[in-house]
């Protein structure tokens, strides 16, 4: 990812600001995928629903950056979350 552009992007914008493209994006993400969910689009090509992830992760990396949480701390709480998860597998 362009670190220097989502650094700029975190530290340019409200806390607000950045917060709520975070939601509005992640809301485009689930009207996507409730759409392939009804049946109303197709998982395959969808070109769609793979800009919409790109947005959301863009985000989430964006949100990293202005939390300052560091890529260890991160990939420590998804390990911690995968573990969890397929412990109830």
């Amino acid at each position: 990812f362009p670190y220097t552009t989502l650094f700029r992007s975190a530290k340019n914008h409200s806390q607000n600001e950045l917060f709520a493209v975070c939601i509005e994006e992640m809301s485009e993400l689930t009207k996507h995928l409730t759409k392939i969910m009804r049946g109303k689009e197709s998982m395959r090509n969808n070109a769609g629903c793979i800009e919409e992830m790109a947005d959301v992760q863009i985000c989430l990396n964006t949100l990293q950056l202005y939390l300052d949480l560091s890529e260890s701390d991160f990939n420590y709480a998804i390990d911690v979350k995968l573990e969890r998860y397929n412990s109830r597998k």
